[in-house]
């Protein structure tokens, strides 16, 4: 085998040999399993609000990503506490640092899950990540008309949680 793809270097066979397919394709399963195997990058996402930004005070809000070529999975989880002030206006939420969206077709606009959980009711609103900006995303659930806010789809209260899951091509 010889020669290497444009993205992640990937090896790729040259000669077609049937009888190197074998060894052909463990090299290219290991060269894949390698580059998407990279362990996750830690970040922090930036929560905001359209009014008045929200604190989280001390609890907890975390996120993760993982760059494939010009692809990128987003994950987040918020989860509020007696110290966190909700701001006001629909809530907004940002990719890692250096990251956008490609943007060129706005308006396939849902770019990934997302979720709402009232502890005190045990209730769980099934939602989407919604493209805002090049850098920014909202959160709607089936149980609301608009976005998520500190009233929409419910009055967040103490540990209630909220997050996503994004799959989105990069610029």
């Amino acid at each position: 085998m010889s020669g290497t793809t444009t993205n992640f270097s990937w090896p790729f066979p040259t000669n077609g040999d049937v009888a190197d397919v074998a060894v052909d394709m463990a090299a290219l399963a290991a060269a894949a399993d390698s580059t998407l195997g990279d362990a996750w990058t830690a970040y922090t996402p930036v929560w905001t609000g359209t009014t008045t930004n929200p604190v989280i005070g001390t609890g907890t809000i975390k996120g993760r990503y993982k760059r494939l070529g010009k692809w990128g999975m987003v994950q987040g989880l918020i989860v509020t506490d007696g110290t966190t002030t909700y701001g006001t206006g629909t809530y907004l939420l940002s990719l890692p640092a250096g990251w956008s969206f490609e943007n060129t077709a706005t308006a396939l606009v849902i770019r990934g899950s997302a979720f709402v959980f009232d502890t005190s009711t045990t209730t769980s609103y099934v939602g989407y990540a919604l493209y805002v900006s090049a850098t920014t995303f909202a959160i709607r659930t089936h149980a609301a008309t608009t976005n998520f806010s500190p009233t929409v789809p419910v009055t967040l209260a103490t540990t209630d949680q909220f997050g996503f899951s994004i799959l989105a091509e990069l610029q």
